[in-house]
């Protein structure tokens, strides 16, 4: 009897085009037939039909078929996500759409991922977002800005770290000198020295009182006091030892 599971995962693994290097070069083969010769000094992986490739210092995108679909003209170019790809051209980035149409021009000095529909752009040295229109919804007024989570971008401005909403609202003072990323709800900051833990609203939920703090994974979070290293849960009670 004819085991249809191994037989659908053959097929699915054996229909796709696949990567294979000689020589230091990278080519594509399906079915263990060559469909795209080693030529490639770089390739991503298939992100939303197409990957990125890298030959002669330009990059560009090859569809599932093999076919060259947009031109290896970039100085750099990152994989598509949401219809959209980052290319850098002549020192500056932008986004490209699968037509190779310039959505939004390359004008910036760095750019994100859009997340929560904006994207962390910078030019001479501040940040801000703009939306898929290119439209300026936060000015770049800020030092360093990370992508949106929840609501909230933590960004940096005079050594300060905080949070700001959509709106460019702050909603957690830019009082901190160090802030870790939203993890199982809260964020790790340090202040004074010392580290401790808050919330989305700003409420301190674990005190200041630690030497070094790392962000919570699975309900612990690994901290440092007086020499000694421990993980401490949610509520700041001691686990076990590092």
């Amino acid at each position: 009897m004819t085991d249809r599971r191994r037989f659908l995962k053959k097929s699915i693994t054996m229909d796709d085009l696949q990567k294979f290097k000689k020589d230091k070069l990278y080519g594509f083969h399906k079915n263990g037939k060559v469909v795209v010769k080693p030529q490639f000094s770089y390739v991503g992986k298939f992100n939303e039909g197409l990957i990125v490739v890298e030959k002669d210092d330009k990059w560009g995108f090859l569809n599932q078929q093999g076919e060259i679909v947009i031109p290896l003209q970039y100085d750099w170019a990152n994989d598509f996500n949401d219809g959209l790809a980052v290319v850098k051209e002549h020192g500056k980035v932008g986004f490209i759409n699968q037509q190779n149409q310039i959505i939004i021009p390359l004008e910036y000095d760095t750019t994100s991922l859009f997340v929560e529909g904006l994207s962390a752009v910078s030019k001479n040295r501040k940040e801000g977002f703009i939306n898929k229109q290119n439209e300026i919804v936060i000015p770049l007024e800020y030092d360093y800005c990370r992508c949106f989570e929840e609501g909230l971008a933590i960004v940096l401005k005079n050594n300060k770290w905080g949070c700001i909403n959509h709106k460019n609202e702050i909603i957690i003072p830019l009082q901190y000198n160090f802030m870790g990323n939203l993890s199982n709800g809260l964020f790790t900051v340090e202040k004074d020295n010392k580290y401790g833990f808050i919330n989305k609203l700003n409420e301190i939920v674990i005190p200041f009182q630690y030497d070094k703090a790392y962000f919570f994974e699975n309900g612990l979070a690994y901290v440092e006091k007086d020499g000694k290293a421990f993980h401490i849960n949610k509520q700041g009670e001691f686990v076990k030892d590092a």
